[in-house]
């Protein structure tokens, strides 16, 4: 592990600033993507509404002495864990592809092929793009390339500009966009029953995750603490003698944030997958513990509001919500498995 460290140690393997995470990425598919379902639905059937990740360096050999001070990662917004892309690929039309550190050239030829299909053409989040957003237009002119990104996440719906002049050398270099998602229609094969087993299997996903007491993460080679154990994660941080630094308040603050997104969907799609359960007995699920469980998630999801709207950070405020937290999400647990019984 050691060695593997020391190979990354100069690639600044680990990032240092809050950017959009797998969280916003399924926002954005939502909203321009026809009938892959709601926000609540998408979030739910792809796992997120479950998913929990936090990182301890004591539970990783060796890794302080490479990275001296990281007492957190913010890596951990972007695993999703059960494979985002490959479920709601499975629930919907759409064929969902990720393409990671393109080169300029070859971030050209796709974003010409996919607009002239006139298919969507995603930009995910990297150390030069902070937010995601949706290519909407490319332009030549001479050696120069230009891609144009509009980030729905911002209210003005800013469009930024991407221009780079091409050469031989600089074809090859990494391009401006580097990280980029296709999306690509496909005729449906799984019947609405093998969709109903899937979300079975995310439900007993859900289960063994808040479980689990570590997972490897093959993309950094460390393990990241799963589900309920993340919460151990997170009061460690509260009570580290670096509390006071700005940067990991400002990271505990967006991880929160981003729970309680998670909860408050996954709260709803339970809601409603517990009606479909009413309607069609052949799921074999029980509709009243799917209640009782968004009922916790939606405890889960006001505890954070409420921490998140005092300006001022009281750790020992922090460490009482953050225990709250997780006795409600283990209660939720519970009735899940509940439901499956």
């Amino acid at each position: 592990m050691a060695s593997f460290y020391s190979s990354y140690a100069k690639e600044n393997m680990f990032r240092d600033n809050l950017r959009d995470g797998i969280d916003e990425l399924l926002s954005l598919i939502c909203s321009i993507v026809p009938n892959v379902g709601s926000e609540a639905e998408v979030f739910g059937k792809t796992g997120l509404a479950f998913s929990h990740y936090g990182f301890s360096p004591e539970n990783n050999y060796n890794f302080l002495k490479v990275y001296p001070g990281r007492i957190w990662l913010y890596e951990t917004a972007d695993h999703d864990g059960y494979g985002a892309f490959e479920s709601l690929a499975a629930h919907t039309n759409y064929d969902f592809r990720l393409y990671k550190n393109l080169r300029m050239m070859d971030l050209w030829a796709l974003a010409e092929h996919e607009l002239a299909e006139n298919r969507p053409l995603l930009v995910a989040t990297s150390e030069k793009t902070p937010k995601n957003g949706e290519i909407i237009k490319i332009e030549k002119e001479g050696k120069t390339r230009s891609w144009f990104v509009k980030n729905s996440s911002e209210k003005k719906n800013n469009i930024t500009k991407y221009q780079v002049t091409f050469s031989i050398l600089e074809a090859k270099k990494q391009a401006p966009l580097p990280n980029i998602v296709t999306i690509r229609q496909t005729p449906s094969a799984l019947s609405n029953d093998a969709k109903f087993r899937l979300e079975r299997d995310v439900l007993l996903w859900a289960i063994r995750h808040n479980k689990a007491k570590t997972e490897l993460v093959y993309d950094y080679t460390c393990y990241f603490m799963p589900g309920l154990k993340a919460y151990n994660t997170l009061e460690q941080l509260c009570s580290h003698e670096r509390i006071e630094e700005s940067q990991i308040q400002n990271y505990l603050r967006d991880h929160m944030k981003r729970l309680a997104f998670r909860r408050k969907n996954g709260a709803e799609y339970l809601r409603n997958l517990a009606d479909r359960c009413k309607i069609n007995t052949s799921f074999q699920l029980q509709p009243d513990p799917l209640k009782e469980a968004a009922l916790h998630y939606e405890q889960l999801a006001l505890i954070i509001h409420q921490l998140l709207q005092d300006p001022v950070f009281k750790k020992d405020n922090w460490k009482t919500a953050i225990l709250n937290a997780a006795k409600w999400d283990a209660k939720a647990i519970q009735c899940i498995e509940n439901a499956l019984k």
